[in-house]
């Protein structure tokens, strides 16, 4: 680090030579296309003045969202992106980018902004309709159309049934109709548009509607005797998908004594929104079971996964069938689950948890438990401490063995037994010990997990290079063994003057939030959060959300802090690294912001806590734990990476947003806090507020 402060300066030293001859901060010469008029738009080409650094793709920001990768050298570069939607769309640098010319005068972002109306040449199409394509019904009465855009000129004898035109429609959205008739005939039913209609979008030059027609069949008596069968909304050990990631599940069964044609059928966490996923054209033979995986990542063909996961604090779960309007064929209002521990159909129709993991199979009725277990109680609160001692677990419930682990993992029924107090002690190379427990009991459900956090601040400035049971090597977001970690304090900071002392003073004032969970939620390869991003919506993908145990400790115990679980994903800047090229991009820095989800999918539907004193909110669904990335001390991109921890800042943000409530505005609130991952120290971060609508709101 040594190089680095000794460039430094000498680079502020050749800037300010160099500022004596060439004091021009770099402007835009050329933008192509031009702004203006274009039926496509996937890329602008911008020229410069002179040649530039600092530049990365997401300095672009196309109606204000960052573009994907970039291209170019010296003065030119092209940007890449999704095609926008047509209609108007803003191309402008973002102010807070990092460019510069080759003698460090700053680019002036906030003097770019060009104006593009992309053409609506596109012709609106059937987005989905109910009933669907091959689907089989008892009933048609009505059919929902939904157009892939706002339309207008929809009549009734648009939509021909069998080739008689529907005798009533109704909007029930712009792009959204449905049409009613009298029943037809049973049997296969084709469903067509007029050759005359006159539908058409609302583009200024209106495109007409490409109809093409689809069939289905009526059959009065179809067979359906097809249920929820059992779910797992916490899957610890269990089956793990085809990405090799440990996912909820929903297993049906068909229980009838026909095959059931399931085209068109919809699984939904919402009774409000019974369409939520729709199942794709399959048959479900007598007596056989189908396995989706709740996942969210929405997926029809070899492996079935919805488009929703399920919520561990208890929730919705219905099975509706093809018609419209949609029937509910079998349903849950399950209560709160367990990690490991499924739900659903027992002996006599009633409904139970289930010890033991049948997916794909009968029901083990043996296994079933009515009831909770309760969880332990530990003799001591998360903190910061001196002096060794011993922890004491209890619990409630008669005759309940308590397991606990010390490596951040949720206890399972073979996890270690707590015969007796467990000697909690820091040491040079592990300063945090770690406790989760829970009481299981034959005939009962596992408790939930009591979490503790114990923190000796005197090891925590001896954190090692190689920490127990921390990765040697981090994988990247797709593969890379490239990823160094940096894990100790250095100890010539440390021992330097009075630096020990204050740096233990510090660890004790400002509060800390402990991150834990199991590891391989953090550091897996298929699985950690941490490490990847899962590639299913964008060029990166969307980032991997894993569940967590949060916990908020001052150390200097002036008040009780919050100890919940929560979702936890990396966010923001720290994504991986447009320099390279998909899918070999690794992080653009090592220390990752990361955001905290409170939603009931992995426990708390918020935080009750007042989290910041000089606001009255005291309910939150999002924090953010912001590590900083450009102009920080930690930056390790490829944009003039030592003037970045040259003007490394830690106070500009959330100041300016401080500056705002002070003068009556409306800004995000925030506080520094110490995050601790799995009980290795990781350093200050930002913990604020996220300005979505939900903060608005609030």
């Amino acid at each position: 680090m040594r190089i680095h402060f000794v460039c430094a300066a000498l680079v502020a030293g050749i800037c300010m030579l160099a500022k004596g001859a060439d004091d021009t901060p770099p402007t835009i010469v050329q933008v192509q296309p031009e702004p203006g008029t274009v039926s496509t738009l996937t890329n602008v080409t911008v020229t410069f003045s002179e040649p530039i650094a600092g530049l990365t793709a997401a300095d672009l920001l196309i109606s204000g969202s960052p573009a994907t990768a970039k291209s170019g050298s010296n003065a030119v570069y092209t940007f890449y992106f999704s095609q926008p939607p047509p209609g108007l769309v803003s191309v402008n640098f973002d102010g807070d980018t990092a460019i510069t010319d080759l003698a460090g005068n700053p680019f002036n972002a906030f003097a770019t902004n060009w104006i593009y109306t992309i053409s609506d040449a596109i012709r609106p199409t059937v987005l989905f309709s109910t009933p669907a394509s091959n689907a089989t019904v008892r009933a048609l009465t009505q059919i929902e159309v939904v157009f892939s855009e706002p339309v207008s000129g929809v009549d009734a004898a648009d939509l021909r049934i069998n080739g008689q035109g529907a005798s009533s429609v109704t909007a029930t959205a712009p792009d959204r109709y449905v049409f009613s008739f009298a029943q037809p005939t049973p049997g296969t039913v084709t469903i067509s548009w007029a050759a005359g209609h006159g539908i058409q979008d609302l583009a200024p030059t209106p495109n007409s509607f490409a109809g093409t027609g689809w069939s289905c069949t009526l059959d009065l008596a179809a067979p359906g005797d097809v249920v929820i069968n059992e779910f797992l909304a916490d899957n610890l050990t269990s089956l793990a998908d085809a990405d090799d990631q440990k996912q909820d599940w929903i297993e049906l069964f068909n229980r009838g004594s026909s095959t059931v044609n399931l085209a068109g059928w919809s699984l939904s966490d919402d009774a409000a929104d019974p369409g939520r996923w729709t199942l794709p054209p399959l048959l479900l033979g007598a007596g056989q079971y189908l396995l989706v995986f709740a996942s969210g990542k929405d997926r029809k063909s070899v492996e079935l996964h919805s488009s929703f996961g399920l919520n561990v604090s208890g929730g919705y779960l219905g099975l509706f069938d093809s018609g419209f309007p949609r029937q509910v064929v079998s349903e849950f209002n399950y209560p709160e689950q367990r990690g490991d521990i499924s739900y659903g159909r027992g002996a006599g129709g009633a409904t139970n948890y289930f010890t033991t993991l049948t997916p794909g199979a009968t029901n083990n009725v043996g296994s079933a438990v009515t009831g909770f277990a309760q969880p332990p109680h530990a003799s001591a609160e998360s903190g910061l401490f001196n002096i060794p001692f011993d922890l004491a677990l209890s619990t409630e419930t008669d005759s309940a063995g308590i397991r606990y682990t010390v490596d951040g993992s949720q206890p399972i029924a073979s996890s270690a037994l707590y015969t007796g107090p467990i000697p909690i002690a820091g040491n040079p190379t592990q300063a945090v010990v770690l406790v989760r427990a829970a009481a299981f009991k034959n005939g009962l459900a596992p408790s939930t997990t009591t979490t503790r956090t114990f923190i000796f601040p005197t090891h925590v400035l001896t954190q090692p290079t190689n920490p127990p049971g921390a990765p040697a090597v981090w994988d990247s977001p797709t593969g890379l063994q490239d990823s160094l970690p940096d894990y100790e304090m250095d100890s010539r900071v440390v021992n330097a003057g009075t630096n020990r002392a204050r740096i233990l003073a510090g660890l004790a004032s400002i509060p800390t939030i402990s991150i834990v969970t199991d590891p391989r939620r953090i550091w897996s390869t298929n699985e950690g959060f941490y490490v990847r991003k899962t590639f299913d919506d964008d060029r990166f993908g969307t980032p991997m959300v894993q569940p967590c145990n949060v916990e908020m400790i001052f150390g200097d115990g002036s008040r009780n802090g919050f100890n919940v679980t929560a979702g936890i994903r990396v966010v923001g800047g720290t994504s991986p690294d447009d320099q390279g090229t998909f899918p070999t991009a690794g992080w653009k820095s090592r220390k990752l912001s990361m955001r905290l989800t409170f939603s009931g999918t992995y426990g708390e539907t918020k935080l009750r806590y007042k989290v910041y004193d000089d606001s009255p909110v005291d309910e939150f669904d999002t924090l953010v734990l912001d590590a900083g990335l450009n102009n920080v001390w930690s930056y390790n991109g490829g944009s003039d990476p030592d003037n970045q921890r040259r003007r490394a800042e830690y106070c500009r943000d959330q100041y300016m947003s401080d500056l705002e409530n002070a003068v009556g505005g409306t800004a995000p609130h925030g506080r520094r806090v110490h995050v601790y991952l799995n009980g290795l120290y990781w350093g200050l971060h930002g913990m604020h507020e996220r300005p979505d609508h939900r903060f608005a709101a609030s």
